[in-house]
């Protein structure tokens, strides 16, 4: 079989799906081994999400070139190891393969900015889609840590103690103390 050193997504010809009754693409490992993971990250997507295939396909051909850079650095540390582990290489990744400026901030998260080789989009679509994987991952039971995309206790911005000076119809108030909701993503 051959070895393309990459994570992957192999589509199957309509033949095969018809015949075999199988989804439209495959996920494959870096050995050209089935990824299920991957293809039960797209169904839940489809499904418990209500999201549309192609928004599917995107998260996770956002998280496979991540998943292969763990994977080139130490097959031994794939997605499943502990959260300290993957939000570094998480913080490697955004600064080594995707040129972002990545620096802590005073209250513990981090501050990504895309610069160069992808855009805001493109980094938003990322932490977006490997939030969800690690999400849909706790759910079923293949990763049992802490989210690495979570705020954890420490982590939590505090309350600001001032009102922006707009009048109310500009929409730039702060939310009451009983309303809205603190982000739920670590980056």
């Amino acid at each position: 079989m051959e070895h393309l050193n990459r994570f992957r997504m192999v589509r199957l010809s309509k033949e095969l799906q018809k015949e075999f009754d199988l989804p439209e693409f495959i996920c494959a490992n870096p050995e050209g081994l089935p990824f299920m993971e991957g293809n039960e990250f797209y169904s839940w997507v489809i499904g418990e999400n209500a999201c549309e295939p192609a928004t599917a396909y995107n998260y996770l051909g956002a998280v496979l070139p991540f998943f292969t850079f763990l994977w080139n650095g130490s097959p031994s540390l794939c997605y499943l190891a502990p959260t300290a582990q993957i939000r570094q290489r998480i913080r490697d990744y955004l600064k080594d393969k995707l040129s972002c400026v990545v620096r802590r901030h005073t209250h513990g998260n981090f501050i990504v900015k895309p610069s160069g080789a992808i855009t805001p989009k493109s980094a938003r679509l990322f932490l977006t889609a490997l939030r969800r994987f690690y999400f849909c991952a706790k759910l079923n039971g293949w990763y049992r840590d802490v989210s690495p995309l979570e705020w954890s206790a420490r982590l939590t911005t505090p309350k600001p103690s001032f009102k922006p000076r707009t009048p109310p119809r500009s929409g730039l108030s702060l939310p009451e103390s009983k309303r809205g909701r603190e982000p739920d993503t670590y980056f």
